[in-house]
């Protein structure tokens, strides 16, 4: 007689909900696709970036390592939590620049449930429990003492808008022109509007509060060449160097009428920004 057929094992309820996870966000997706514009800042990761992700990466196979065979669903869970979203942001950065450390801020409880079972598992197995304790008390120290100072200043925000603020009153000038570029940036000069009193916005249609947005509405590129034309002194608040350049029209024009019709007096660069003046050829002198 011949045996009867081996019956294949169901699929395993992982795949059954990423299947249905994927199939439910791809709609989503492809709305999205057609706001990248919106990305385009992002510059390629450094190497920060990458060692944000290698460290807690390893730390996380390394506590994997020590689970024992039962705690399958937790390893699997946590280290795909932990590794696959910046592991795939990453890998499409090849492509377009993608990465961006806070936007995958949550993959850090994949290496939370990771420590957690591999020091649960130790403790049952009594090893060194004191060790493990003073282990465990000196790791939150190290991880949370240094990252809550850091939190605590200007330096951990994206951008320093106070120094911004006083880079501009420092270079600007009254009747000075006054660019944001891109005009996203125009909302710096939400959190200190009386730095900028006085300084002619050269682009701008509406601002934020008569538009309703958070960064205002500016004139189409040929009326933004036309009044910045007709400005002596430009203050150009700019992206910090090595941020890809804006490919909007009105961007391009923008750097084409400052590199043929003034030149470059000077720049202060603040954490997140540059302040940078440009003149009429011979007009860079003080008043």
């Amino acid at each position: 007689m011949c045996a009867p057929a081996a019956r294949r094992p169901p699929p395993p309820a992982w795949t059954w909900t990423a299947g249905a996870v994927a199939a439910a966000l791809a709609p989503l997706a492809v709305l999205s696709s057609r706001q990248s514009a919106q990305v385009a800042w992002i510059g390629p990761p450094g190497a920060g970036a990458l060692l944000g992700y290698v460290v807690p990466a390893l730390a996380g196979l390394l506590c994997a390592a020590l689970l024992p065979a039962a705690a399958r669903l937790v390893r699997s869970l946590a280290l795909a939590l932990l590794i696959l979203p910046g592991g795939l942001l990453l890998l499409s950065s090849a492509i377009m620049p993608l990465y961006v450390s806070r936007y995958v801020l949550y993959e850090e409880a994949g290496l939370a449930l990771l420590l957690g079972a591999a020091l649960d598992h130790l403790w049952r197995r009594r090893c060194h429990r004191r060790l493990l304790a003073a282990l465990a008390a000196a790791g939150v120290l190290v991880a949370l003492v240094p990252v809550g100072l850091h939190l605590r200043g200007p330096e951990s925000r994206q951008d320093d808008l106070a120094a911004i603020a006083r880079a501009v009153q420092a270079q600007g000038r009254p009747g000075d022109g006054l660019l944001f570029m891109p005009g996203r940036r125009r909302g710096w000069q939400a959190a200190a509007p009386a730095a900028y009193a006085g300084l002619v916005d050269l682009a701008v249609r509406e601002d934020p509060r008569a538009s309703g947005t958070l960064y205002g509405v500016e004139l189409p590129p040929a009326a933004v060449r036309a009044r910045m034309l007709t400005a002596e002194r430009i203050v150009a608040l700019r992206a910090p160097a090595g941020e890809p350049a804006d490919a909007a029209p009105v961007e391009e024009v923008k750097r084409a009428v400052l590199r043929a019709h003034f030149r470059l007096c000077g720049t202060t660069e603040v954490h997140g920004a540059r302040v940078t003046v440009y003149a009429r050829p011979g007009r860079c002198d003080p008043a």
